[in-house]
């Protein structure tokens, strides 16, 4: 699994690190106390995924993770 920085306003991944399985326990529940106390928004967020998939949707890009 791999921790990404997503850009979901302009469709970008921004920057992605590999976790092990202890660190992507303890980064989840990071990510959920971001989520609780609104740091985190629909623009720019953290996502835990095996990978991701670039689309084009009526020539725009959408990014997909694979979870």
């Amino acid at each position: 699994m791999k921790l990404f920085i997503y850009d979901e306003k302009h469709q970008a991944i921004n920057g992605e690190m590999d976790l092990s399985i202890t660190e992507r326990k303890k980064i989840q529940e990071i990510l959920d106390f971001l989520d609780r106390n609104r740091i985190t928004n629909r623009y720019k967020r953290l996502v835990i995924a095996k990978g991701y998939e670039k689309k084009w949707v009526e020539g725009e890009p959408e990014i997909v993770f694979c979870y």
